[in-house]
């Protein structure tokens, strides 16, 4: 696979929607040439298999796993494993999704772009990805499989594939990267960066499982002689070679909660709602300890998802991590999200409890605005999300948590913009009624300025 310093030229490829499929493959072919291009394939693949790429991310990386190969002669690619390990994860999420708004759709795009790779010849090359996506989820046609046996690939597949035999046939990867059942989940809002991906996990290192020992020689012991059962229980280190095991404390034996089952709400959280006694549990956890937010597989990937179901959850996760150096990595996935009444709930919860760092509070509260400017949504759906957003912003603005002045460009253009909406009038008033009393201070004089509407 490709090493640390090789990975952000991958990843300028692949985060970039907005271009066409040929163009993210062009700039593929342009920035990673050579062996580096199997090697960038196979490191594709591992974060394909382990969900950590978001939903535009995954299109690209298949179709550059499509197109180097499109031209061979050969029957099937080294990578056709990973392409009908997909076809039948999103099979199987379509089938059995529920009733919730659009949760089909978090594979439709995938799944119709690999099964016309196993089919035809996609013509999708000069479409943008970003585009492709958005058609693909807002038709209306039901979704299709038009592959009546996908076993058939599979077992052309293993036809191809050369025969392993011996430990390595059984063999595991030397790093496994602790997350959920990736079955379960949809790929993540927020793909992974960079430097999220650790050294070893690049490394193609394997281990065969453990061969059986024979049973160690018991030695005889003469009677009168006294037993040492210390030297007794050293006797018996060779059986694990390298490894001397020591306890490992569950401090939490006692709480009425266990490390693990605190793992599984979070995950639970992650995809639906959670209990109030759940809740309840979860709350009393992080209050007896809140380190323990660090064992329970908390990444900031998740956070969108905790946020989307359970989001006073998600204020008392964040809540723990504040203090610490990691907390900025959530900050940033916040600042990503989508915006909604849960993600201003956030915000706002966490806001009143510690204080914000003013760029992160800038970036949110920008993220929000150009959300609401290029919302697809429908004139009065588009007014009710910026009548929302504007609300909530007065009551950042009342709360002193940020300097209206050092927005005061965008917000008045905002304000602007959705002169029709009656609270956006009410900030920019705010925003021209500041500025005359900062004027009046400094004996500058009071201006004349009429409200965005008039």
């Amino acid at each position: 696979m490709l090493n640390k310093s090789e990975l952000p030229s991958l990843f300028e490829v692949l985060s970039d929607p907005a271009k066409t499929f040929e163009e993210c493959f062009q700039k593929f072919q342009k920035f990673i040439k050579g062996d580096q291009q199997f090697r960038a394939c196979s490191t594709l693949c591992y974060l394909l298999e382990n969900n950590l790429l978001s939903k535009s991310q995954r299109i690209i990386s298949f179709y550059i796993l499509y197109e180097l190969y499109r031209q061979e002669k050969n029957t099937s690619t080294p990578f056709d494993a990973v392409v009908l390990s997909s076809i039948q994860t999103c099979a199987h999420h379509i089938n059995s999704a529920t009733n919730q708004v659009g949760e089909d759709n978090q594979f439709k795009a995938e799944f119709k772009m690999l099964t016309d790779f196993l089919v035809s010849v996609p013509k999708m090359s000069k479409q943008p990805v970003q585009q492709y996506i958005i058609e693909v989820e807002a038709s209306k046609d039901p979704i299709e499989n038009p592959i009546t046996d996908i076993k058939n690939y599979f077992n052309l597949h293993q036809q191809n594939m050369p025969k392993l035999t011996g430990p390595k046939a059984y063999s595991l990867t030397g790093i496994l990267r602790e997350q959920d059942d990736q079955e379960e989940l949809a790929p993540p809002e927020i793909g992974i960066s960079p430097s999220g991906i650790h050294e070893d996990e690049l490394q193609p290192h394997y281990f065969p499982p453990n061969f059986l020992r024979p049973i160690p020689v018991e030695e005889e012991e003469n009677e009168g002689d006294d037993v040492d059962y210390l030297n007794d229980e050293l006797d018996a280190i060779w059986l694990i070679p390298g490894m001397v095991p020591e306890p490992y404390w569950d401090y939490s034996m006692s709480s009425g909660f266990t490390t693990p089952t605190i793992k599984a709400l979070l995950t639970k959280a992650n995809r639906a709602p959670l209990k109030d006694d759940e809740m309840k549990t979860l709350f009393r956890a992080l209050k007896i300890d809140p380190e323990i937010v660090f064992h329970i597989g908390m990444t900031p990937q998740k956070l969108p998802g905790i946020v989307m179901n359970n989001p006073q959850a998600a204020y008392e996760l964040l809540f723990c991590m504040t203090h610490t150096h990691q907390i900025t990595k959530y900050y940033d996935a916040l600042c990503g999200m989508k915006l909604s009444p849960n993600t201003l709930e956030v915000f706002n919860m966490l806001s009143n409890a510690v204080e914000l760092p003013q760029e992160f509070t800038h970036i949110f509260l920008k993220n929000c605005m150009e959300q609401c400017r290029n919302s697809p949504e429908k004139n009065t759906n588009r007014n009710r999300m910026v009548r929302l957003f504007c609300v909530f912003m007065l009551s950042i603005i009342k709360s002193k948590q940020i300097n209206l002045q050092q927005m005061q460009l965008e917000v008045q253009t905002f304000c602007i913009d959705f002169a029709n909406v009656k609270e956006a009038n009410s900030i920019f008033k705010q925003l021209q009624s500041d500025q005359q009393l900062k004027n009046l201070t400094s004996g500058g004089g009071a201006g004349h300025s009429q409200t965005p509407g008039q």
